[in-house]
């Protein structure tokens, strides 16, 4: 089955233009020809702005956007907001697509009208070894996304605990993005687990698909990955008071804040407390205020959390003396 129906392709860029080429052929190998892939340059100063033109100038279903630097969730807005197409397929600029992905899950999505997202597992890959695969970033085949198909509770359970998909794993029917709107552009990190919450809470239907031919694959870069978790840190806390902002006075969702605010409480410890000096009043103290400082409001969102701090803090100094 082919749909005859336009698949809009939204790749933001910023600063990596040495990796946008393999993207970019990995769009030209796709079995499903009928798309548009909208570049969307955050105000790189590499090479991206060449990289692209040249890809515009020999295929017009790419398109070309220059904007200043707004971040990762400005640059995805800018695509779909110039976006034509019937499905909607993000893709990070150092990233790769499966050459039958978009073929394959929109025979599935065609076929079944019930479905409005379906979305595939993830492999990671280094540069210098583009075929070693793995289930987790750090190379180490740990398996940690849920298979969870369905609406409603059935997902909403699962993806407040935690992000359920990496952004390339779905393809998304456009009248979902009607209805959701924009990525939260407050968010610096983590913005796309904001984003299938919302889906979720509207009652959309999720597939998940573990198809080979669907793979998403996501570049591990290691060098990125101590400062890419201290973004997101930050980030899953205002993820999380969002979630119990919305869930807080709804009877229907008492055991979702419930499970909000145990990941929140867990969450916390481990922040403050993660690679604690095993002793030394000074040492632990200027620990402490390192990952405070950082998130401070966050600390006191519940009351659990202050006598958390300050039951563990306690325990904590009476063990330097």
């Amino acid at each position: 089955m082919r749909s005859g129906k336009l698949v809009s392709i939204i790749v933001p860029c910023y600063n990596d233009g040495v990796f946008l080429s393999e993207a970019l052929n990995s769009l030209l190998l796709q079995e499903y020809t009928l798309w548009e892939c909208i570049i969307v340059d955050d105000g790189s100063v590499d090479s991206t702005k060449e990289v692209a033109l040249k890809y515009c100038n020999e295929d017009k279903r790419f398109r070309y956007i220059y904007q200043t630097n707004k971040g990762l969730s400005v640059a995805r807005n800018t695509g779909i907001k110039n976006a034509h197409g019937d499905y909607l397929q993000l893709l990070d600029a150092d990233d790769i697509m499966i050459c039958r992905k978009i073929a394959h899950q929109i025979d599935y999505l065609e076929a079944h009208s019930e479905v409005d997202l379906i979305y595939s597992e993830v492999r990671y890959f280094r540069s210098e070894s583009p075929s070693i695969l793995s289930r987790s970033i750090d190379m180490k085949d740990t398996e940690w996304m849920p298979a969870i198909s369905g609406k409603g509770s059935i997902v909403l359970e699962t993806l407040v605990g935690k992000n359920i998909m990496v952004c390339n794993s779905p393809l998304i029917r456009k009248k979902v993005v009607d209805v959701i709107g924009l990525f939260d552009e407050t968010l610096r990190s983590l913005e796309d687990w904001d984003y299938w919450l919302r889906v979720a809470m509207n009652d959309f239907y999720f597939y998940f698909d573990n198809r080979a031919e669907c793979y998403a694959l996501v570049r591990s870069r290691a060098g990125s990955m101590q400062s890419n978790y201290n973004r997101m840190n930050s980030a899953k806390f205002l993820i999380r008071r969002k979630i119990s902002r919305q869930f807080k006075n709804d009877p229907d969702k008492s055991a979702l804040f419930t499970i909000n605010k145990k990941r929140y409480i867990t969450e916390l410890e481990m922040s403050i407390f993660q690679n604690m000096p095993a002793s030394g009043a000074g040492s632990k103290i200027k620990h402490l205020w390192k990952n405070i400082s950082k998130n401070f409001v966050s600390y006191f969102y519940f009351r659990e959390g202050v006598y958390l701090l300050f039951s563990k803090l306690t325990k904590s100094f009476l063990k330097s003396f």
